[in-house]
């Protein structure tokens, strides 16, 4: 297998086959993209459009983009021919060597990429330089076993079933101790060669300019700190407001990204020594390695920029209720606050959703101790799941059966519990933490969050900075796993209205309510409106008080349902959906959906309940 990134500057790899990877070439599935670079007269723009193309490790499969992170080796090596006159004829003289297993047209049109067949992958260096030997104008480059090549299109790829094996080694020391006899002077050659690129020491791009320059000298064979002393002196001195620990910061970020002594000057280029091609400085600055921590460019986004514009908003998970998804669907990496007057039944309606979910192969993760013991709380799902109440009465399952449906419920159910332990908020994402690793659990969920041991003196007794704190810590586990992450909160107690039953409650009856408003992405509420005056009115409300990202998760709004205790069921829309999901004949409810007046359209629809969808053969 090999690795292949979705462009440049993706981190998530994928393994594909090599095979396959020279199909897409001759297939032409980046031909637009291939077309658009040969076709432009701007260098640059072309540039900048190849690092946009999928980025092919063909030496092995890798965790990362580098040599360390290697984890089989592929037993090939990719060959790099630039700036051909005849790009067709080098192709075709590559290619008679029979230990080629394919050769192609490069992105730009003038090169071509070849793929030898080695003998040992331990060996990449010393058989790529023995290769210097037979290919005298390859790319250096491909020394490195993590080298990228950029996916072409080529119709006319040249491929050999069953190559040769190139078994020729050859080791070359490392000449590090070729540095330049006269260092100023080196440097001073350097400053002209780089103001002749029109880059320039001037207040927005100090930065870039003494990262550019510091890269040449590392190039060059001058030594960190002598060019420090170099750039110091000749540059930097007299400016005040340009500190010397920021410019030591971009010389070190140079150093770390390039490679020692091996380039020289020829005819006023800077070059490579083995292959005198010409040095690109301006490429090192996209190495992600010397990038300012936690800062994101614009072309690290851009594909999924460009596949949100060709696609629409990312997809987003079904409740499995269609009248709910109108104002609210599970998004990844949100957080979502279930709050409703205690005993009211907002933990069951939440069973209700996670039920959906369960049977659908989601894994859910809750920490939920007051549904404590453990077989009670399992036991609500399989009640759910028949709709009837499967401890006492006459029309209970047989024991097979209830086994049976136990097994299914609760295989993708996972109930958190401490027994010995205080429940802090950080020992209850180590457990979720290894659901997540383990079990592959997607939601995770506490109820309520009041049963967390909270340490408020963390934050100098003050609950709402200690709120803050915790949330936003739970806002990024969120985003860092891909989770579904709700949060079931009690509100203060009410006081009731004139007709006797509690109004709804909003964010705001939650203590420190104002940062539950501010940190959370979604407030929901579960309300039984006539709970206090008729005990026996089934209806409920769901409210959406807050959606963040109304254009992908839904709209602010209410709808009525009607809850089913007996079954502990509820029918939404006049629909069953436990029951339709389980090809149950529909019941019918007596009460009508109220809802906003503008709901975008359902875009997943009942056959797309759990939200998922197909990928491409080859997912870059």
């Amino acid at each position: 297998m090999i690795t292949a990134y979705r462009n440049l500057f993706s981190n998530e790899p994928f393994y594909v086959s090599v095979d396959a990877a020279l199909k897409r070439i001759q297939q032409g599935s980046s031909r637009s993209k291939v077309e658009e670079i040969r076709t432009t007269q701007d260098k640059d723009k072309a540039s900048e459009l190849k690092k946009d193309l999928p980025a092919i490790c063909f030496s092995g499969k890798f965790t990362e983009r580098k040599d360390s992170c290697l984890v089989e080796h592929s037993g090939y090596i990719v060959l790099d021919f630039d700036k051909l006159e005849d790009a067709p004829f080098t192709k075709q003289k590559v290619f008679d060597k029979a230990y080629i297993k394919a050769a192609w047209i490069s992105p730009s049109g003038n090169g071509v990429k070849a793929l030898v067949k080695i003998a040992d992958g331990t060996k990449h260096k010393e058989h790529f330089q023995a290769l210097q030997d037979v290919f005298p104008d390859i790319d250096r480059s491909g020394i490195n076993v993590s080298r990228v090549c950029f996916e072409s299109w080529d119709t006319e790829i040249l491929i050999r079933d069953d190559p040769q094996t190139f078994k020729k080694t050859k080791v070359i020391e490392k000449a590090y101790e070729n540095v330049a006899q006269n260092e100023d002077d080196v440097f001073q050659k350097i400053l002209i060669w780089l103001n002749n690129t029109g880059s320039a020491f001037v207040k927005g791009e100090r930065n870039l300019y003494i990262f550019k320059l510091a890269s040449a000298c590392c190039r060059f064979g001058i030594h960190e700190s002598n060019c420090a002393s170099l750039i110091h002196s000749h540059i930097t001195s007299g400016t005040s407001d340009f500190s010397r620990k920021e410019v030591d910061l971009s010389i070190r970020s140079a150093y770390k990204s390039s490679t020692f002594g091996t380039a020289e000057f020829k005819n006023e280029k800077l070059v490579e020594k083995s292959t005198y091609k010409e040095i690109e400085i301006d490429e090192s600055i996209y190495d992600l390695s010397v990038r300012p921590k936690d800062v994101i460019y614009g072309i690290d986004c851009k594909q999924d920029a460009m596949n949100m514009f060709r696609n629409g908003y990312e997809k987003v998970l079904s409740t499995g209720c269609k009248e709910i998804d109108n104002h609210f669907k599970f998004k990844k990496g949100e957080l979502t606050l279930l709050t409703g007057i205690g005993n009211y039944g907002k933990s069951t309606f939440m069973k209700f959703l996670i039920l959906i979910q369960a049977l659908q192969g989601k894994k859910i993760a809750l920490f939920s101790p007051e549904d404590a013991p453990a077989h009670e709380f399992y036991n609500d799902f399989v009640e759910m799941y028949f709709g009837k109440n499967c401890i006492t009465g006459n029309d209970r399952p047989t024991e097979r059966q209830y086994e049976q449906v136990y097994d299914k419920v609760t295989k993708n159910i996972f109930f958190i519990y401490p027994k010995d332990i205080a429940p802090t908020p950080d020992y209850i994402k180590e457990r979720f933490l290894e659901l997540i690793i383990k079990e592959k659990v997607e939601f995770c969920i506490i109820d309520p969050f009041n049963q967390m041991t909270n340490d408020y003196n963390k934050s100098g007794g003050r609950s709402d900075k200690y709120l803050e704190t915790l949330l936003s810590d739970f806002g990024r586990f969120a985003k860092q796993n891909e989770l579904y992450f709700m949060i079931i909160a009690h509100p203060k107690m009410l006081q009731k209205k004139p007709d006797g039953n509690y109004p709804c409650p909003d964010v705001f009856d939650i203590a420190d309510g104002a940062m539950w408003n501010n940190k959370m992405d979604n407030i929901l509420v579960y309300h039984l409106p006539f709970r206090q005056t008729d005990e026996q009115n089934t209806i409920c409300e769901f409210h959406a008080k807050k959606i963040r990202k109304r254009k992908v998760v839904g709209n602010i709004g209410m709808l009525s349902m009607e809850y089913l205790p007996r079954s502990r069921r509820f029918i939404v829309g006049g629909t069953d959906y436990i029951g339709q999901l389980l090809s149950e004949p529909p019941r019918q409810a007596k009460i009508e959906i109220i809802t906003d007046d503008v709901q975008p359209s359902d875009p997943f629809g009942w056959n797309n309940l759990t939200g998922q969808f197909e990928k491409d053969e080859t997912p870059f």
